[in-house]
């Protein structure tokens, strides 16, 4: 096993006038893709139009030999790569990207221990935007302890005034696993909502599915007598979130990472 950290790592931009012999022994630091234009007509106007096209040539972490040194470097001279980066180390995982928005709970020391609820695509990015909100909202100091993706939920928006106005009960958040059966498929799925019961929760999901069901209907996407379903609570508890960060401004952070 490699031992070697990051901290140690040393990360080389090499360019067509520099020594490109520095490279040989050493390990790509990124993928190499050689680039060309080429013209295409537009089917359409008949318009020629010019585009862009890539190539990977070589992977990030394979050892720069004899034989693939040659190879960029008249990549590098023919200019159909404008530079390459090496490092001393030798990397041979990568992270996926991933590009949807799931729901993460983030769980903060404000004082007390907090649970937060956010949309992100990946734990670094959940990280990065609940620093950022809670700089932004919370005269405290914080420390982040856990987070943890939900799989298969769904966080429906419902605020407190939307809620019934019963003094006698106490409005806050649901976890709901429920089934929701049309053209006898059954789907299962976890919900989460602010609700002042079970019951409460039941119909506020039931808003959710028939509105989302109707916007499809508008779109043209499923005729309008296509809407009908049925919903089945398996369980529902009470879940412990202290606060819930929009998806606008997850949002922020994940079109700044693509």
């Amino acid at each position: 096993m490699n031992n070697t950290t990051k901290k140690a790592e040393i990360i080389t931009e090499i360019k067509a006038n520099d020594n490109l012999t520095d490279m040989f022994g050493l390990y790509l630091a990124k993928n190499v893709k050689r680039s060309w234009t080429e013209d295409c007509v537009n089917e359409e106007n008949g318009e020629v139009i010019a585009v862009d096209r890539y190539e990977t040539v070589a992977a990030r972490g394979r050892q720069i030999d004899a034989e693939l040194m040659q190879e960029l470097s008249f990549l590098l001279t023919s200019g159909d790569v404008k530079s390459v980066f090496v490092s001393n180390q030798q990397r041979k995982g990568y992270e996926v990207d991933n590009h949807g928005l799931y729901p993460c709970i983030i769980t903060a020391v404000l004082k007390k221990k907090r649970n937060i609820l956010l949309y992100a695509n990946s734990l670094r990015n959940a990280i990065e935007i609940a620093t950022d909100y809670i700089e932004l909202n919370y005269e405290s100091r914080f420390s982040l302890q856990k987070a943890r993706f939900i799989d298969n939920c769904v966080f429906i928006n419902t605020t407190s005034a939307e809620t019934s106005t019963d003094d006698k009960k106490e409005v806050s958040f649901y976890k709901v696993e429920a089934i929701v059966n049309r053209h006898d498929y059954d789907q299962h799925g976890t919900f989460v909502l602010l609700a002042n019961d079970i019951d409460e929760a039941k119909t506020n999901i039931e808003r959710y599915i028939s509105a989302n069901l109707q916007e499809q209907v508008n779109k043209g996407e499923i005729e309008p007598d296509d809407v009908e379903y049925h919903l089945t609570i398996k369980s529902g508890k009470q879940f412990n979130i202290y606060d819930v960060i929009s998806k606008d401004f997850s949002l922020a952070y994940c079109n700044n990472n693509e």
